[in-house]
């Protein structure tokens, strides 16, 4: 008797190869957007001009 795969806990019948084998290439995506942006916001604070503060004349 053939062995049914992707049966799964819920029954569904669905691919759980299919959504194992993009995976990996998911999270490395998300880890690398969340670093480009924070090396940006790292740029962005390192390059923005001090404000000017005044003194308040009392």
């Amino acid at each position: 008797m053939p062995q049914q795969q992707g049966s799964g806990v819920g029954g569904g019948g669905g691919d759980v190869n299919g959504v194992l084998s993009w995976l990996p290439l998911l999270v490395s995506g998300l880890v690398v957007a969340h670093l480009l942006a924070f090396v940006y916001w790292i740029y962005r604070l390192a390059s923005e001009k001090p404000v000017e503060q005044r003194r308040k004349i009392q």
